[in-house]
């Protein structure tokens, strides 16, 4: 068995590799391997993609914000947990297949709402609107819900349900009291701010109503969407706001781009964007 250093050495020597894989292609590749932590990469200002398939990572808790990271694939891996997914303000393309995260009922509703409606693809296929439709009825809390290992409920549970998740699973945030009734608290209770650009892209895309939450409701409703059509309505709905996407074989790079620019100024208007303290109670004290 390797010692914890050795491990640790043999991560930084594989960092030290990717170089020029960086440099042309945005890409750092860590598959088969063991990654104790993320510390060793630190923030890559030109990491585009991050490969740690076949890997043992369990969750990505301690890979810090990177700028330009796009694309997260663990394929194969024992990754558990959503933690350090809503770090990455940037992120549109997950991809987790075999692993224990996939697994869950409601996976891809959930690590919609952990990540943000800037996500555009999940295991290859791309988000319908009814599933952002499903992930926007959920208050801003849910994330931190999620994060903290509460699975996703649905239909959607009341306010109050909430506020008692909210306890039950020692949530902290800054200005809130303990019973999450002040008024700050209320900040957490509200939908996700949506500008009304993505807004009307939701409207003019949701053709149907979102299907009664069955054993597997969303996967009827990706039978009934095709990815190139999602695509071009995408397009003709940016270029309703003069946002125009060149319609080459980089569309759907271009498409993400453009609404990871727009969900970005959402998070900036945000009021609870930076707000959450996971504080212990000592830590309180």
């Amino acid at each position: 068995m390797k010692s914890e250093r050795s491990t640790l050495l043999e991560l930084k020597n594989k960092i030290a590799t990717q170089r020029v894989n960086l440099s042309r292609e945005g890409l750092v590749d860590l598959k088969n391997i063991e990654i104790p932590s993320f510390t060793p990469l630190g923030i890559q200002p030109k990491m585009k993609t991050l490969n740690v398939s076949n890997s043992n990572i369990i969750s990505f808790e301690t890979l810090p914000a990177e700028p330009v990271l796009s694309t997260i694939i663990a394929n194969n891996t024992p990754l558990n947990s959503y933690l350090g997914f809503s770090r990455q303000n940037r992120l549109a393309n997950v991809c987790v297949k075999n692993t224990p995260l996939s697994e869950r009922q409601y996976f891809r509703i959930e690590l919609l709402i952990v990540v943000g409606q800037h996500l555009m693809k999940i295991n290859g296929e791309l988000i319908s609107p009814q599933e952002r439709e499903i992930a926007s009825q959920y208050p801003i809390i849910a994330q931190a819900l999620i994060e903290s290992g509460w699975s996703l409920v649905y239909p959607c549970p009341k306010i109050e349900e909430f506020r008692d998740l909210a306890i039950q699973f020692n949530l902290r945030f800054k200005g809130v009291d303990k019973q999450f009734t002040n008024e700050i608290a209320e900040q957490h209770f509200k939908p996700p701010p949506v500008l009304p650009i993505i807004q009307n892209m939701h409207e003019t895309l949701i053709s149907v109503p979102p299907a009664i939450f069955k054993e597997n409701p969303i996967k009827q409703e990706k039978e009934m969407m095709q990815d190139k059509q999602m695509l071009m309505d995408l397009c003709k709905e940016l270029e309703r706001v003069g946002i125009f996407i060149p319609k080459d074989e980089n569309i759907e790079e271009n498409v993400f781009n453009a609404v990871q620019g727009l969900v970005e100024i959402v998070k900036k208007l945000d009021p609870c964007a930076d707000e959450l303290l996971k504080l212990t109670e000592q830590d309180e004290q």
